[in-house]
């Protein structure tokens, strides 16, 4: 029982994680990931016996302990660019990670300060697309 009386439902590690997972869509994570490599980043190439991907990589900070490093490995599907692979490491622990848009791992810390910080840096330097719904809008008089 509980303070107030009533019975707590102690929730499954699956369910704990699906709500981590529920987390990372509503902040928007994974998009902020691929923002962020992508324009701030610097292309990187990886290959072993299987696999050749160029993807981005941007590290801010001098020292491993105090950085944050950004890394998306993309691939190109009949749909169009899709991310196979993004992760996070901060202060030298990977603190998220996705494959084919599927969150792997996310432990929520002070690194989304800086992704935040880094994904306005991002928003702020981009051209605001002309939304092609409010400019359907205007030609009729109407505001969307």
């Amino acid at each position: 029982m509980n303070k107030k009386g009533g019975f707590e439902m102690t929730k499954t590690l699956e369910e704990k994680i699906e709500e981590r997972k529920q987390q990372v869509c509503d902040r928007n994570i994974m998009g902020k990931v691929q923002v962020v490599a992508e324009k701030l980043g610097e292309p990187v190439k990886y290959e072993n016996d299987d696999v050749r991907q160029v993807g981005h990589c941007y590290v801010n900070g001098l020292l491993s302990i105090t950085s944050l490093k950004v890394d998306a490995f993309p691939t190109h599907g009949f749909s169009g660019r899709n991310f196979v692979y993004t992760f996070v490491v901060y202060n030298c622990e990977r603190t998220f990670e996705s494959e084919d848009n599927e969150v792997k791992g996310y432990i929520p810390g002070k690194w989304e300060e800086k992704l935040d910080d880094f994904y306005k840096k991002v928003q702020v330097s981009q051209p605001k697309e002309e939304d092609p719904l409010r400019e359907k809008a205007a030609k009729f008089g109407l505001k969307y």
